[in-house]
């Protein structure tokens, strides 16, 4: 069943202020902005930077208590970004957007994908040693653990002559990371819950039986999620990392998509600063990306700084 509705947003660049904190989501940086100046670290360059999706699907994040255990970088989602604000207020949220899924992810899932948001670029190593840490979440967590709806997100790396490799993996190295791969149950030690109650209906819908069942949390005590993001649950900081050979040209896509279907949001957070090579070897870099712009300073896709945007009817599961 689903209820349809429309959101107003209001603003471009959307904040959240408390007493000793402010989380910032801000979708009107440019793909190449936020790859360069917020994701790249040392020992990386980078170029032929390409964004494909929903405007509002990626954008700079910045939290001071780092509620997902990063303080600041990229966030990339298969619905709006602006859902990722806390505090977690319900169990379903998310945006239906026009976006066509991937075929990759689809392979990883085994599903067909949705909304998919894909941020790709080619990079340089001066060492050996290429790496970056990331967090993934879901509003999947934990309803739809075990079901079809397997929200899945990628990393792939690519160089001329060699197979096509997905680096996002837990520690085995042939774990992919999805909502069913990464739950309460299962590879728990790297899970955080921060599920919602709904303590006002005496019935509510088991996703994993598909039947109604009476809810054990009625009438009970509200008790707010402990961590202040809209997102049900989300991995511990994990790293990717791959053998690279410097001074020699890399492709990278991240994507991230729903699965089964295109409602409810999936995120990853990709840590600003920690796109990096590391290691024993250290070589210079050549110029390999003579004919690209270097940004020196803050550039944006719009500088409008108050609209109003209406954004298209959305679905939500129930």
């Amino acid at each position: 069943m689903f209820k349809y509705f429309s959101y107003t947003v209001i603003v471009l660049c959307l904040f959240l202020s408390t007493a000793d904190a402010q989380v910032v989501v801000d979708t009107t940086y440019s793909a190449e902005y936020l790859v360069k100046e917020i994701l790249l670290g040392q020992g990386v360059t980078v170029g032929n930077v390409s964004y494909t999706g929903e405007k509002y699907a990626i954008s700079l994040y910045s939290d001071d208590r780092s509620a997902v255990g990063i303080r600041k970088g990229i966030l990339l989602t298969s619905g709006n970004a602006y859902y990722a604000l806390g505090p977690n207020k319900s169990p379903r949220t998310g945006w239906a957007s026009s976006a066509n899924g991937d075929e990759e992810l689809e392979a990883i899932a085994r599903g067909k994908t949705w909304d998919a948001s894909v941020l790709e670029f080619d990079f340089v190593t001066m060492s050996e040693n290429l790496s970056f840490r990331y967090v993934f979440a879901s509003e999947e967590y934990l309803e739809y653990v075990g079901t079809k709806f397997n929200d899945v997100f990628g990393f792939f790396i690519s160089k001329e002559g060699q197979a096509r490799a997905n680096i996002a993996m837990l520690e085995d190295d042939k774990t992919p990371i999805t909502v069913n791969t990464v739950n309460n149950k299962l590879n728990s030690d790297f899970y955080i819950d921060n599920t919602y109650h709904n303590t006002t209906d005496p019935f509510v819908w088991d996703a994993r039986n598909k039947k109604v069942i009476a809810n054990e949390y009625y009438l009970q005590e509200v008790l707010p999620p402990k961590y202040d993001t809209q997102f049900d649950g989300f991995t511990t900081v994990l790293e990717a990392r791959y053998k690279v050979i410097p001074n020699h040209v890399y492709h990278i896509k991240l994507a991230i998509a729903d699965v089964g279907d295109g409602i409810l949001d999936s995120g990853v957070f990709l840590e600003a600063g920690s796109f990096i090579s590391s290691g024993e070897i250290l070589v210079d870099i050549d110029d390999h990306f003579t004919n690209e712009i270097q940004l020196t300073k803050l550039k944006r896709k719009t500088n409008t700084s108050l609209a109003t945007i209406e954004l298209p009817d959305s679905k939500i599961r129930i």
